[in-house]
């Protein structure tokens, strides 16, 4: 196959999911918009924490690092699994462009992972603002962090692979459902 029509295929789904997610705005306000949610979050995780040393009594900056560091990785994986089973639902009972979209796509997971393409990309802020904004917020020193960005990298590409896969199988199991 093309790899220019590929790319230019998943670009144009990808775009459309985009378009769709943030219900046509200007990508700025969409943005901003997809921060308040992790902000709050990270409130959550504040009062978490200080649940957490009023019950033990000692600061434990390790511990405060791994809720944080969790939960904001879990947006990437939350957003992609999302986004990749919510497309069956969305075309079938909203939009009704499901029985269009099956018959007019060469393969029905090529498609699913290039409308879960963005939820991922969106996955990311939110993930960067809470370690960005929360870190500090609970005293864990930023010199102290050193991560591997290659290793980094490898890991988010196989956590796409992963929850798109997983996200694939769940549609499929949805796609035949009434």
């Amino acid at each position: 196959m093309d790899v220019r029509r590929l790319l230019r295929r998943v670009y144009a789904i990808s775009w459309l999911s985009w378009m769709e997610l943030s219900n046509w705005t200007k990508p700025i306000i969409f943005l901003l918009y997809t921060l308040v949610r992790p902000i709050s979050s990270i409130l959550i995780y504040a009062y978490i924490y200080l649940a957490f040393l009023l019950i033990a009594g000692e600061t434990n900056i390790e511990s405060a690092f791994y809720l944080l560091t969790g939960g904001a990785f879990f947006n990437i994986i939350e957003s992609g699994v999302y986004g990749v089973v919510w497309v069956i639902h969305d075309e079938r009972e909203h939009y009704e462009t499901l029985r269009f979209t099956y018959i007019s796509y060469p393969s029905l997971y090529g498609y699913l992972v290039s409308r879960g393409l963005p939820h991922y990309l969106i996955g990311v802020l939110p993930t960067v603002a809470v370690l960005l904004i929360g870190l500090p917020l609970v005293g864990y020193p930023m010199e102290n962090l050193s991560p591997n960005l290659l290793i980094l990298l490898i890991n988010f590409i196989l956590c796409v692979l992963w929850c798109s896969s997983l996200s694939a199988l769940i549609s499929s199991l949805t796609l035949f459902s009434s």
